[in-house]
C-alpha cells in the first residue's frame, strides 16, 4: 500500500512491485490467464503496466480536482462569512445540520448505481458527477460556514 502512495505522488516510483502485485492478482482470480502460456501472462504483465500509469494518472487528477473544490468551498466560505454577520448558535447548527446532509445525500445517491456505463462518459453520468461535486462543495461551504 504504501509503495501505492509513493506512487500517487511521485511520478518517477518505481511502479514495477505494483504491476506485480495486480498481476499475481489477476492470476489467482483468472483460470484461463492462469492456465495460458508463460509468454502470454509477460505479455498481459507488460500490458498492465501502461494501464497502471494511466489508472495513477487519472487517480492524481482525481485527487488534485477533489482538493481544489473542497479548498475554493472553504475559501468562498470563509470571506462570505467575513462579509456577513456570524450565524446565531442555532443558525450554526442548522449549517452544519444542512451540511451533513449534503454530503449523505450525494454518497447515497452515488452508492450501487446502477446507470453507469462501461466508459462511465455519457451524458447522465456527467450529470451525476456534477451533481456528487456540487454536492460535495456545498457541504464543505455550508460546514465551513458553520464553523466560523
Amino acid at each position: 500500500m504504501m509503495r501505492g502512495v509513493l506512487a500517487l505522488f511521485w511520478k518517477s516510483a518505481n511502479v514495477q512491485p505494483l504491476v506485480d502485485a495486480d498481476h499475481a492478482l489477476e492470476l489467482s482470480r483468472n483460470s484461463q490467464l492462469r492456465e495460458a502460456p508463460s509468454d502470454s501472462q509477460e505479455r498481459r504483465r507488460r500490458e498492465y503496466a501502461a494501464t497502471l500509469a494511466e489508472r495513477l494518472r487519472l487517480l492524481r487528477r482525481n485527487v488534485l480536482q477533489s482538493f481544489m473544490i473542497l479548498i475554493s468551498a472553504a475559501v468562498l466560505s470563509l470571506l462570505f462569512s467575513n462579509l456577513a454577520s456570524s450565524p446565531s448558535p442555532s443558525g450554526r447548527a442548522w449549517l452544519g445540520a444542512l451540511s451533513i446532509f449534503c454530503f449523505a445525500w450525494a454518497t447515497l445517491a452515488r452508492l450501487g448505481w446502477s446507470g453507469q456505463s462501461y466508459k462511465g462518459d455519457t451524458v447522465v453520468e456527467r450529470l451525476d458527477e456534477r451533481i456528487f461535486k456540487s454536492l460535495y462543495w456545498l457541504g464543505t461551504f455550508l460546514g465551513t460556514l458553520a464553523l466560523f
